[in-house]
């Protein structure tokens, strides 16, 4: 945000977007007040945050114009299909294994993520409401993974792993971090 005027759209409770505004130093932060109707279960609810999402970036660029548009995959893909619909390069970050397949990285899971979920157990498992959520979602998804101008992913395993599933090789970009403070030792603390 140095040498760029940054735009950070944040989906959610208050209490998320102070969050965000506190460690956005130079970054401007809005409130994106999530779907006033929210699904009771868990697909329908991602997959209404993305369209409201996609809705918070069409108003935005129609306000402000970008020059990039970059989104995380979960919500993020609402994100991406506002910017494609406006002609505004977009970039997808790929922040967890769970961006590419929800359950396929759990220990001892017998999903297969090339089906995209219309073969996962877990998936099939699901009431019909849900996995209809879940498949549309997962759509919108492979669709912004494959029109995105950039993916980019944390480690080189998440980079293949992507690749593997979308036939794409994103760039990777480690997450910097600082070191943690020591802890305050205390005799009658928390261990």
């Amino acid at each position: 945000s140095a040498r760029h005027r940054v735009r950070a759209l944040v989906l959610g409770e208050p209490e998320r977007v102070e969050a965000w505004a506190r460690i956005g130093n130079g970054v401007e932060v809005f409130g994106v007040q999530p779907p006033l109707v929210e699904s009771v279960h868990s697909w329908g609810r991602r997959w209404l945050r993305s369209r409201r999402m996609s809705d918070a970036v069409t108003e935005q660029l129609r306000a402000h114009g970008a020059s990039v548009v970059i989104g995380q995959l979960l919500v993020g893909a609402g994100a991406v299909t506002a910017a494609i619909a406006a002609g505004v390069p977009s970039a997808i970050l790929l922040g967890g294994y769970e961006s590419l397949c929800h359950w396929a990285f759990r220990v001892g899971s017998t999903c297969r993520p090339e089906t995209r979920c219309r073969g996962c157990p877990w998936a099939l498992a699901l009431p019909a409401v849900e996995r209809e959520n879940l498949l549309r979602l997962r759509t919108e998804q492979d669709a912004s993974l494959a029109a995105a101008d950039l993916l980019v992913a944390p480690s080189e395993t998440m980079a293949t792993a992507c690749a593997r599933l979308t036939g794409r090789h994103p760039h990777v970009a480690a997450p910097v971090v600082g070191t943690p403070r020591p802890a305050d030792a205390r005799r009658d603390g928390h261990v």
